[in-house]
């Protein structure tokens, strides 16, 4: 999912304006109950890079907002968290409906900062990067 890097470009929607209309176009598509069979931790610092202190971390986990949704295509769309000077920094949730999937990843000042979830539909498949 290396093309969702570039997500400066990406809008926030205006079609997904509501989580009904966002639930209702992925409920079917996407596993959302193996998703949240994982129980992640979101203030574990287990899957980050080792170039991130695990204090500051947790420290600038306090400080951010969740943003979105923001359309990457017609069958993509993520949240992100974002510090309140605007730095893409903690996490960004990818809905994808094709390959139908749902990416938590790990972001530090814009940038890819740990090991990513990826769950999908398929049996027996949830990789993590």
């Amino acid at each position: 999912m290396s093309a969702h890097s570039d997500s400066k470009q990406c809008e926030l929607s205006a079609y997904y304006d509501t989580s009904e209309k966002i639930i209702e176009r992925f409920k079917k598509s996407i596993s959302k109950d193996r998703f949240d069979s994982q129980r992640i931790n979101l203030r574990s610092t287990e899957r980050l890079s080792d170039d991130i202190d695990p204090q500051k971390w947790e420290e600038s986990l306090s400080n951010l907002n969740w943003y979105g949704p923001y359309n990457f295509d017609d069958d993509i769309i993520f949240f992100k968290t974002l510090t309140k000077t605007g730095y893409s920094t903690g996490y960004m949730l990818w809905l994808d409906l094709e390959p139908r999937c749902i990416e938590l990843s790990y972001q530090y000042n814009g940038a890819n900062c740990g090991i990513e979830y990826l769950f999908t539909n398929r049996p027996n498949i949830i990789r993590r990067y």
